[in-house]
């Protein structure tokens, strides 16, 4: 799975929730629901998926695995 979709399917997940805390609130004595707190949750979801998601991307790897070399590429190695 790309980190892309990882992304999205996180925020959707996280802001999901929210949601159905805010609904069950609704149901509990004493507490209100409240669109502008699911917003919160939402934008929580989006700005700590996407600190994560730019701290993962760009990171420079060892270079290919040695099986994936060519003979000459391995020799270069050496």
């Amino acid at each position: 799975m790309g980190r892309f979709w990882i992304f999205i399917a996180s925020v959707a997940i996280t802001a999901s929730y929210g949601g159905v805390t805010e609904l069950v609130q609704k149901t509990v004595p004493g507490r209100v629901a409240d669109i502008a707190d699911a917003g919160a949750d939402t934008a929580g979801a989006l700005l700590a998926a996407s600190i994560l998601l730019l701290a993962t991307t760009g990171r420079k790897s060892e270079g290919p695995a040695p099986e994936k070399l060519s003979v000459g590429q391995k020799e270069q190695m050496r």
